[in-house]
């Protein structure tokens, strides 16, 4: 697709991009699991709550997965396949909506291709293949996000899969959502109710809230209520 542009890119190129890409990313995840056996309860976990997010509006789907960067996000999403070029705004949003179809059905297939493993069916040969179209087993209920943060941080470390600079970030925004949600609920009872919450809170949050003295050290839901710093824009939050 390297002869498309972000601006000249049809409904069905788009389409096209994002269903090789996660296929791409499904392949490869089958081979993990061929290879070296089902995933953690941890990498489950997470799956589970990537697609609530996934499965959610797509304002939701902005905030919490493309970090509020809608732009950038489908940016570096392009720039992966070489298709470069300015964007308008009826492509970004067609992009996005597609991106988020493709990430709730991959997450869902990963997890419905984990959920086939459970048994073995020997009458059928063919039974034994991923069935796609299961519905995924419900994820440990007790599993509290805050201890899957610190299990999915942990094994990011030890295996080195980040840079430096992003196991800051990707520490700081986990704490933050923690912090929200409430680092005792458990990872598969969130729901858009939470993230609507999240959305309000990060709406009132100061810029740069632990370098200004007035909201320095202060938890989230508190540095929201000081008067004068300026709040992250509406248009940061929903692109």
């Amino acid at each position: 697709m390297a002869d498309a542009t972000l601006r000249t890119m049809r409904y069905d190129q788009i389409r096209t991009l994002v269903k090789n890409h996660y296929q791409t990313l499904l392949d490869q995840f089958r081979e993990r699991v061929n290879a070296a056996g089902r995933p953690s309860e941890t990498d489950l976990a997470i799956r589970k709550g990537s697609l609530g997010i996934a499965g959610g509006s797509l304002n939701d789907f902005v905030s919490l997965a493309c970090q509020d960067d809608p732009e950038g996000f489908v940016g570096r999403f392009c720039e992966m396949y070489g298709v470069e070029g300015d964007m308008t705004a009826e492509t970004q949003q067609m992009l996005l909506e597609e991106i988020q179809k493709g990430q709730r059905d991959f997450l869902t297939a990963t997890l419905a291709l984990d959920s086939s493993l459970d048994n073995y069916e020997f009458d059928n040969p063919m039974n034994m293949l991923p069935q796609l179209g299961r519905s995924p087993v419900g994820i440990e209920q007790s599993v509290s996000i805050a201890a899957v943060v610190d299990k999915y941080l942990e094994e990011g470390r030890i295996a080195s899969s980040w840079a430096p600079k992003t196991v800051v970030e990707k520490g700081e925004t986990l704490a933050l959502l923690v912090e929200l949600i409430g680092k005792d609920k458990p990872l598969a009872s969130i729901d858009k109710r939470d993230a609507q919450d999240v959305k309000a809170v990060l709406l009132k949050l100061p810029k740069n809230r632990n370098k200004i003295a007035a909201t320095r050290g202060l938890p989230a839901r508190e540095a929201v209520k000081v008067v004068g710093p300026n709040s992250i824009s509406m248009i940061t939050v929903n692109g």
